[in-house]
């Protein structure tokens, strides 16, 4: 189906360079990433500010994109898991039919595999966002780390980060990695460990549990929990229990906070880098394009 390239809402086009989704003037949803078009075109950007090209970046904003496609495509395939649930989660598992048990079974399986999927994503699209922002962000862009969590730490200590020659703002960028990654913490803490939910999953003695939420404003849905595995077998053993540090943590509406975040923060970067002042309406511009029902694709996401 031919996709038309515009707002219906002309006001959302106006709040450039906001990330999240909007429709289209036929109605469809969709996704709208300006940060991929400044990562693509850093030569450009460079040029502007006399800076010289960096042609080796494009690699590095192509693995940015192929992340933040793989994970919009989680995004979309939990939401699809999540929308059949509705239609047998409502009544107790006892009335369930043969076919509703296992399409449970099957919902429950995929979800925990999308659910860690997903996290996943979001801290592997972390670095390679650093990877690629660098050659914006400096002009010697070399010497600033690749890594998220250090390149974070470098724009944050006012005495490394004019080193490289900053070409945008320093007070901008530190306000931008200072009050806008809150998301990142959430993923990946400050303190190492398994404290960040995504490192919980990865490094720590945690389970992915998936079950069922009555109530909301959706109505009944899938939700996920964390269980800690040392906890459970201090319970069994008499021993003292380990802290469940993830216990009230609801992961699959906290992705939709995270993804929040996270579009904020590329939306402050876009803002500090100063790149253009409209969306760019073409295929390879600010759009990213994702196959599925319109509903399933955006849902996690911000409306612009």
């Amino acid at each position: 189906m031919d996709i038309r390239l515009d707002f219906r809402d002309l006001k959302q086009a106006e709040k450039f360079p906001r990330h999240g989704w909007a429709e289209n003037s036929r109605g469809q949803k969709l996704l709208w990433f300006p940060i991929m078009n400044v990562l693509v075109n850093t030569s450009d950007i460079r040029a502007a500010k006399a800076a010289k090209p960096a042609t080796d970046q494009i690699w590095s904003a192509g693995h940015f994109i192929e992340t933040l496609r793989k994970l919009a495509t989680t995004l979309r395939e939990l939401e699809t898991l999540r929308t059949a649930a509705r239609d047998y989660l409502y009544k107790e598992p006892e009335d369930w039919s043969e076919s509703e048990l296992r399409q449970s079974q099957r919902s429950s399986d995929l979800a925990i595999i999308f659910v860690e999927a997903a996290y996943g994503y979001l801290r592997r699209s972390a670095d390679h966002f650093g990877s690629a922002v660098r050659a914006v962000l400096f002009e010697d862009y070399k010497t600033a780390p690749s890594n998220f969590l250090k390149l974070r730490k470098f724009i944050l200590d006012q005495r490394t980060v004019s080193r490289p020659g900053c070409l945008i703002d320093v007070e901008s960028l530190v306000r931008v990695f200072r009050e806008h990654t809150g998301w990142f913490d959430q993923i990946r803490n400050p303190s190492g460990g398994d404290l960040g939910l995504r490192d919980a999953m990865e490094h720590g003695q945690y389970s992915l549990k998936v079950g069922r939420a009555l109530g909301g404003s959706d109505g009944p849905s899938l939700m996920g929990h964390l269980v800690n595995f040392s906890r459970v077998d201090s319970l069994e053993s008499g021993k003292p229990l380990e802290p469940n540090i993830h216990q009230e943590v609801e992961l699959v509406q906290t992705l939709q906070t995270i993804l929040s975040q996270l579009s904020d923060f590329y939306t402050e970067v876009c803002k500090a880098v100063g790149c253009r002042s409209g969306y760019s309406l073409n295929q390879k511009g600010d759009y990213l394009y994702i196959r599925g029902s319109d509903n399933d694709v955006v849902r996690f996401w911000p409306q612009i």
